[in-house]
């Protein structure tokens, strides 16, 4: 059965146009086989920078709780592929003490200067986001 898992997708977005905040809807999730849900809001801002033409990937976790919080990958160059299983497995498990992962951010920095996460819009020129969701991967059902 089931232990780990989003059961409702939380749809991580930048929060508005120029806005270096990323949002998410309101989700649900099981945690140890018990339901928790989360009311929509703003995810904490991100923190750190990202040097000009490289690229990192920012995995967000909740809490029982209900806490969120960023998990952070090192940088990574613009020519090297991204196995972001590899990056957040190393960083922290899928489900742990620690959270359950709800999804991850990757921003690739071609701004020519420094991107400094919480401060930079996530829409910036000569940058690129991709957001994703961590809703219907199983693989957090096997981990605890």
């Amino acid at each position: 059965m089931f232990k780990n898992v989003l059961t409702k997708n939380p749809n991580l977005a930048i929060k508005t146009g120029s806005s270096a905040l990323v949002k998410h809807d309101a989700f649900q999730f099981l945690y140890n086989g018990v339901l928790y849900a989360k009311g929509a809001g703003d995810a904490p801002a991100l923190s750190g920078s990202i040097a000009d033409d490289y690229k990192m990937v920012c995995a967000l976790y909740i809490t029982t709780a209900g806490t969120l919080a960023w998990d952070y990958s090192d940088a990574i160059a613009l020519a090297t592929d991204i196995n972001v299983n590899k990056v957040i497995q190393q960083k922290r498990s899928l489900a742990g003490t620690e959270g359950l992962l709800v999804g991850w951010v990757v921003i690739i920095n071609e701004t020519g200067s420094a991107f400094t996460l919480g401060t930079t819009a996530l829409d910036v020129a000569n940058s690129t986001v991709y957001y994703a969701n961590a809703f219907g991967l199983t693989a957090q059902d096997d981990v605890l």
